[in-house]
């Protein structure tokens, strides 16, 4: 039972960090939008 639990465990976790990776992704084609004198 305790590897089901774990299994379900990393399973969530991974399911977080899928998300965040695609946050980051759509967050730097935004930034690689943007033009190079917009930060000046």
């Amino acid at each position: 039972m305790a590897l089901a639990a774990e299994n379900a465990r990393l399973q969530a976790e991974l399911r977080h960090v899928t998300i965040q990776r695609d946050i980051l992704k759509k967050a730097l084609a935004i930034v690689g939008q943007t033009s190079p004198t917009a930060t000046r």
